[in-house]
């Protein structure tokens, strides 16, 4: 009798999956919906699988969200347990349950496994990041294109900045360069200025010996000149005395004459 119960118990607790929602997959029919226009998402179980039954309710709701929303991603299961279906199993690689498998369009052998809690937030979320619409595609596509355009910009403002540093370096050389040239010219004319100085100051030297020397001559000269002042005053005083003599001799000589006269001698 218990063993009755307990055969009818496993049945209405192995009787779950047949009230899930995903599309049926078996060997007959895998080939029809693997690597065609859709992605697929395959659930892989057994019924005896306690994991796989407490999932089926997500699994459910998935299965409802992209009935709705994407006609093009294919919710489906396959029940591993099934004689038909065991090498299709094995061929995946699928040991434990439940084993969830993405195939893209266009491929029969899966590229991703869900490795995440099973709840519904978690598989749409991982549907969605593998499977994009093309109205995602397009958003991506779009976004890609404007954060390029923005790194464009930027890449362009960078080299414009690049290019103003660049000219203001140069700019900074040539001034720079004048600078040094007109501090070389200053340079030059000052030592001009000096060499000319120094002539003129040679020039000043020698005009102060020549000097010193006129001087020496001009001194001399004077000298000489007392010396013919006083000969000449001498000289004038002799011949005024010698005159005065004379003309007291001649007057003397002319009176006794006279007298002479006077007395007839």
């Amino acid at each position: 009798m218990i063993i009755v119960l307990l055969i009818l118990l496993f049945d209405v607790k192995a009787d779950w999956y047949h009230s899930t929602l995903a599309f049926t997959l078996t060997a007959n029919n895998l080939q029809q919906h693997l690597g065609k226009q859709k992605h697929v998402v395959l659930d892989f179980f057994t019924p005896w699988c306690i994991y796989c039954q407490h999932m089926a309710g997500e699994f459910n709701q998935v299965f409802e969200h992209y009935k709705a929303t994407r006609p093009d991603i294919l919710i489906a299961k396959m029940n591993c347990d099934e004689q038909q279906n065991r090498h299709i199993c094995h061929r995946f690689g699928v040991h434990s349950f439940p084993t969830i498998l993405y195939f893209p369009p266009g491929q029969d052998r899966p590229t991703s496994q869900f490795q995440n809690h099973r709840r519904f937030e978690f598989f749409v979320q991982w549907i969605d990041s593998l499977a994009e619409s093309g109205q995602q595609k397009l958003e991506k596509m779009l976004k890609e294109q404007e954060q390029q355009e923005q790194r464009l910009k930027e890449m362009m403002e960078l080299e414009r900045l690049k290019k103003i540093e660049f000219e203001e370096q140069d700019t900074k050389k040539e001034e720079e360069i004048q600078i040094s040239k007109s501090i070389q010219l200053q340079i030059a004319e000052a030592n001009t200025f000096i060499e000319t100085i120094k002539g003129v100051e040679k020039e000043i030297q020698t005009l102060q010996q020549k000097t010193a020397e006129l001087s020496i001559k001009l001194g001399e000269m004077r000298k000489m000149s007392r010396v013919n002042v006083n000969h000449a005053l001498v000289f004038g005083i002799i011949g005024l005395f010698i005159g005065v003599v004379m003309t007291s001799c001649v007057c003397l000589f002319q009176k006794t004459n006279h007298v002479y006269a006077e007395k007839g001698v």
